[in-house]
């Protein structure tokens, strides 16, 4: 989903701007709105992007009768860089 701009969001959720050129009436529910549908995109997008890798540890000791354990790990940097802040404008 595209998500509107900050600018695009206040066209639509307020009648009009005031002789600066600016938004008067800007209420916390809608800024908390605006940012919750950016937190939402965000994580989407990170659940989506994010990447591991399957990582296979032995037992070192030769009579050993467990089996290799397995366990995935995440590239932070890949959730991080997932949703750049030039997403949200």
């Amino acid at each position: 989903m595209k998500l509107p701009s900050l600018e695009q969001f206040l066209e639509q959720n307020l009648s009009k701007k005031n002789k600066y050129g600016t938004y008067d009436g800007v209420s916390k529910d809608e800024i908390l709105l605006f940012t919750r549908l950016h937190v939402q995109d965000a994580l989407k997008e990170a659940a989506e992007k994010a990447t591991a890798t399957i990582e296979v540890e032995y037992d070192d000791q030769p009579s050993s009768s467990f089996p290799p354990s397995e366990y995935a790990v995440v590239d932070k940097q890949s959730i991080l860089n997932a949703y750049p802040a030039t997403n949200i404008k």
